[in-house]
């Protein structure tokens, strides 16, 4: 055998050995031949192993079924070392991801709108991070009630608090949630308890992108708090309005083509001189 031969033949065992075990066999599908989606569900013996993606499409006899619902119990006792979910995935079963005790991360795609109940991350033992996108809009009850006792952070990038059911994170009471910067104050006021009269510890730490519009809103509301220049002093000292009336006109200089740390800037100034 020549070297070039035998190199090239090293090179592609490596390659196989390499392939996760997930793309060598197709998830098991349902078809909605109708809609043209298709849903993911358990396989028909076993469990799902290794690392798996969940495509965003699916092709079945010459058509493209588009991927937006994960069945339920489809991932229950996976093995599953890491699980990667496509954009248009919309809806989450009942427990889809019970006792998938190897996952410590799981990240929902900005399309996913639903998750179901049954306790759906029970058994997910070594889970310590859950991110979800900006389409989130229901959980149902129960989504932390147990059984996930590493789980010490939630991400919400949604602008808008999703409707979430009894028993949130009963099981993790004390779980961080993080959302936007801009939209704490929407959270704490429509997420008042996460289970057994436990108050949610959320705070407002992820970057938000800041358009014009944001900013000419923030600049209405302060001017509008501050009477702009007029009687603040009720409410602040001479020096503290002489700040907010500064970081205000700071704002109003800018125009409509910055960059969105810029008006972020100008809205942050605004926040800290208002108190």
């Amino acid at each position: 055998m020549s070297k070039l031969k035998f190199n090239l033949t090293l090179l592609l065992a490596c390659l196989l050995t390499a392939v996760p075990a997930s793309l060598w066999a197709d998830l098991n599908y349902t078809y909605d031949e109708e809609a043209q989606t298709a849903t993911v569900i358990a396989p028909d013996e076993g469990v799902y192993d290794g690392v798996i993606e969940i495509p965003a499409s699916v092709t079945k006899g010459g058509v493209d079924y588009a991927v937006t619902k994960v069945g339920d119990n489809a991932f229950k006792g996976a093995t599953v070392t890491s699980l990667t979910m496509n954009e248009g995935l919309v809806s989450i079963g009942t427990s889809a991801f019970n006792n998938m005790a190897s996952v410590t991360e799981l990240t929902f795609p900005n399309s996913l709108q639903f998750v179901g109940g049954g306790d759906p991350l029970c058994g997910c033992t070594n889970l310590t991070k859950v991110t979800f996108g900006t389409g989130l809009t229901s959980i149902a009850q129960g989504f932390l009630f147990s059984g996930s006792p590493a789980v010490t952070d939630l991400y919400f990038y949604g602008t808008t608090p999703a409707n979430i059911g009894g028993y949130f994170c009963a099981g993790v009471p004390d779980v961080k949630i993080h959302v936007l910067e801009t939209a704490e104050e929407a959270y704490k006021s429509k997420w008042t308890t996460i289970g057994w009269g436990t108050a949610p510890n959320i705070v407002g730490d992820i970057e938000a992108e800041y358009t014009f519009a944001d900013l000419q809103a923030n600049i209405d509301a302060f001017g509008k708090k501050l009477n702009y220049a007029g009687n603040a002093l009720g409410a602040y000292t001479e020096e503290s309005a002489a700040d907010l009336v500064a970081a205000v006109e700071a704002a109003e200089a800018l125009g409509e083509h910055e960059e969105s740390s810029t008006y972020r800037s100008a809205v942050l100034a605004m926040k800290e001189a208002a108190g």
